[in-house]
């Protein structure tokens, strides 16, 4: 567990309340919990043997206490479906541990309760459906039939006049939304290569102190873009992806436009900038300047 701080001196219910959060969790006896499974190998080991030294500030993990708060209350008031139930299977001699927020046997169907921004309706995120389906196959191990998988989205920063102005914004602050459930075969496989890959990563680990790098998804790092520019405006007309493509686009606005430019915008890896708790001990994110 890392160490919990308050460096702008929030009230200390809030640091009490997120510090027994923190104590609460556990992926108990397994090598793996579903979230570590999908995500960085190097991210997984790095918190591992440093595990004394990681802080994180109470105001980064506000948002876990309004998580927290959903999943209390759906697991008190919810007397037809199972809730917060950790379930357990073996793979390639390891064994990976989840715990779901609510099981609908009757309807089998898998519901994660995600306490989230509203751009993730916009945008869904991809590791959403990596987790559920793992999720669903830990059920089929456990001889527990799913047939749906769906996120419940409670956006907290959801905006009214947002929804009224456009088609692809929630227009309730609340959302189901549904995702695709893999075939047996393709959850089969995506669990054995993500564990054959954090076996491999620990066993280089452990035997020639190697740390695999983070690839770019885990990093949640943007490709560069080329930005077409009008004098005085500070958004861009357009982005592009190729400076060649950016290239054309001015040069055909330029025919009736004066001050066209294109400006360079670099990848950033955003994770590594604002979100990582173990980039002090990552040579990768100090080689790139993250630290």
């Amino acid at each position: 567990m890392s160490k919990l701080t308050n460096k702008f001196d929030l009230p200390s219910s809030i640091f009490s309340a997120i510090e027994n959060i923190s104590k609460q969790y556990t992926r108990g006896e397994s090598d793996l919990s579903v979230s570590q499974l999908i995500d960085s190998p190097r991210i997984r080991l790095l918190k591992q043997h440093h595990a004394k030294d990681i802080e994180e500030d109470v105001s980064e993990l506000i948002y876990s206490i309004l998580g927290t708060s959903v999943h209390n209350l759906i697991e008190n008031s919810d007397k037809k479906s199972i809730t917060e139930k950790r379930l357990y299977a073996d793979c390639e001699g390891w064994r990976l541990s989840g715990q779901l927020d609510r099981l609908l046997i009757s309807d089998e169907t898998i519901e994660d309760y995600k306490v989230t921004s509203a751009w993730s309706y916009v945008f869904p995120k991809e590791a959403w459906e990596l987790q559920q389906n793992v999720y669903a196959w830990l059920c089929r191990q456990n001889k527990i039939k799913i047939s749906k998988i769906q996120i419940i989205g409670i956006f907290r920063d959801w905006q009214k006049s947002k929804a009224n102005d456009s088609d692809n914004y929630p227009k309730l602050p609340i959302q189901v939304m549904p995702l695709r459930l893999w075939s047996n075969k393709e959850q089969d496989e995506y669990v054995k290569d993500r564990i054959r890959l954090h076996q491999e990563a620990q066993y280089r680990f452990d035997n020639e102190n190697f740390t695999p790098l983070c690839s770019d998804t885990d990093r949640w790092k943007d490709k560069e873009k080329f930005a077409v520019m009008i004098k005085g405006k500070k958004r861009a007309i357009k982005l592009h992806d190729e400076v060649e493509d950016a290239q054309d686009h001015a040069k055909n606005l330029s025919l009736t436009t004066k001050g066209v430019s294109i400006e360079e915008r670099p990848s950033i890896a955003r994770r590594c900038k604002d979100y990582c708790s173990v980039k002090q001990f990552c040579d990768q994110a100090k080689k790139e300047g993250y630290v």
